[in-house]
């Protein structure tokens, strides 16, 4: 039809920056009214705000009365914009008074810009947004295009860039999110505006979600958006649970619990669906690492799954993350698949096929787990867990040809718990650490290994662990000297 397809060439147009108008004529019943819900629709589907104003067929209705709406919809004071200028012709003064209208639908259209990149930011939880649906690309291209359009409205600038840098948290250049979030701070500092500043400190924050490197950056990044006042503060303190939640259990700091416990309250408060999944996720994995609770941490996992379905939201793989951390725990990775419960394997946990054919033994477990070791994959919530798991296979095989590849990725984090994000715990990376270390035939290391693993248990409070890690280190003992 030609006139949906000279309105979806406007409305790219608009898209790109410029404003546009278009009017609809014709006899009644011919489809116009259609016609301009059908534009509406589409500018909302790509990210646009919609704002709906009529003329009543009454002889009573003031002058300018549908563009009063528009401008009053706009926040907007419409009698300070359809006032005209004192001592201009009546040629002049409309003028005047268009342009004064098509400026406030350019401000309307940054501010909705703004508002629709600070929404995007708070939607997953403490998880970055771009980790639901199928692609990001599309919305992140959406996102960059807008960069001309909100040039001119510096707070709407930040959030975009705050927006864009969420999204490229999975970007295999890792200094992507890096630069965008670096750039909205910076710019947020500049103008001084604490709203915009809030958006962008949360950014930072969830565009390094679950990331054991960047977990003290975390801390003092979310301590200070608790001092920054601004209109989301509730919903971000939620959030804000969530992240402390992972950099903190990263850093092995007992208090994270307490996070779990604040942040649920404030997520069932809040009626926040994507925080309540994540406690619930969280809720599981305390009970597997604090409290070596492994059957009140399975029933938990089946629950929050259950709840992760009713958001319309699982796409993100972490039943089957959480199911693998649990066989791990368990040790049932070597068993056949079991009737009540699939094989934790998915296109989200990549290297569980490496791991399960090493547990059972298979003949080509050592080049799928050399295969799996070699893949690049930017640095995400899951990295360091998935090297660390991988680290304990290669010294089940003897694999001494992985030792230095998992080892130099490894020793940054060596201080760290091997948490999965919220759905799940493989112990220590010191532990996987020392194990390649005697691997290799390095004991002292393999020592000062084992005895940071006690130590992050330790202060971790995590019961098992610690017996684990002493256990470990009495045999190393025994290897070094028999008597």
């Amino acid at each position: 039809m030609r006139e949906i397809a000279v309105l979806d060439s406007v409305l790219s147009e608009a898209m790109a920056g410029p404003v546009r108008w278009v009017v609809l004529t014709g006899p009644a019943g011919i489809g116009k009214s259609r016609l301009a819900e059908e534009a509406a629709a589409g500018w909302h589907r790509a990210g646009g705000a919609v704002s709906r104003t009529g003329c009543p067929d009454d002889d009573a209705v003031p002058p300018w009365w549908p563009v009063r709406q528009l401008l009053r919809d706009l926040g907007a004071d419409p009698d300070d914009l359809l006032t005209p200028p004192s001592g201009a012709d009546a040629d002049a003064a409309r003028f005047v008074v268009y342009g004064r209208v098509l400026d406030a639908v350019r401000r309307g259209r940054l501010d909705s810009a703004g508002r629709l990149a600070a929404t995007l930011l708070r939607t997953s939880g403490s998880w970055p947004w771009a980790v639901y649906g199928d692609d990001p690309a599309p919305l992140l291209a959406r996102l960059a295009g807008l960069g001309t359009l909100v040039a001119a409205d510096p707070a709407a600038h930040v959030r975009v860039l705050a927006a864009l840098a969420v999204g490229s948290a999975y970007d295999p250049d890792g200094s992507v999110p890096d630069l965008l979030s670096r750039r909205a701070i910076e710019l947020a500092e500049r103008i001084g505006d604490d709203e915009a500043l809030a958006d962008a400190l949360l950014a930072r924050a969830v565009a390094f979600s679950g990331i054991a490197e960047r977990a003290a950056e975390s801390v003092e990044l979310l301590n200070r958006l608790a001092t920054v006042p601004h209109a989301s503060a509730q919903i971000d303190e939620v959030i804000a649970h969530g992240l402390l939640y992972l950099a903190k259990t990263e850093l092995g700091d007992p208090g994270s619990a307490e996070h779990v416990r604040l942040g649920a309250l404030g997520s069932d408060l809040l009626r926040l669906p994507a925080s309540r999944v994540q406690f619930r996720w969280a809720q599981g994995s305390l009970a597997l690492w604090r409290d070596d609770d492994l059957s009140t941490a399975e029933e938990i996992y089946h629950h929050a799954f259950a709840l992760h379905r009713e958001t319309e939201l699982y796409e993100s793989g972490a039943y089957h993350l959480a199911l693998l951390a649990l066989w791990w725990e368990q040790g049932r990775l070597d068993n056949p698949e079991e009737p009540d419960e699939p094989v934790p394997v998915s296109p989200f946990v990549p290297w569980a096929p490496a791991l399960i054919a090493v547990a059972r033994g298979e003949p080509d477990a050592d080049k799928l787990l050399i295969a799996e070791i070699a893949q690049v994959e930017p640095v995400t919530w899951t990295t360091h867990s998935r090297l660390t798991m991988l680290a304990h296979a290669v010294a089940d095989l003897g694999l001494r040809s992985q030792v230095a590849t998992l080892t130099a990725r490894l020793t940054p984090v060596a201080h760290c718990v091997a948490n999965i994000g919220q759905c799940g715990y493989v112990g220590t990376v010191a532990l996987a650490l020392a194990r390649l270390a005697a691997l290799d035939g390095d004991l002292p290391a393999a020592r000062e290994h084992l005895g940071t693993s006690v130590d992050v248990a330790d202060r971790a409070a995590r019961r098992g662990m610690i017996g684990v890690a002493r256990d470990a280190r009495t045999l190393l003992t025994r290897h070094i000297d028999p008597t």
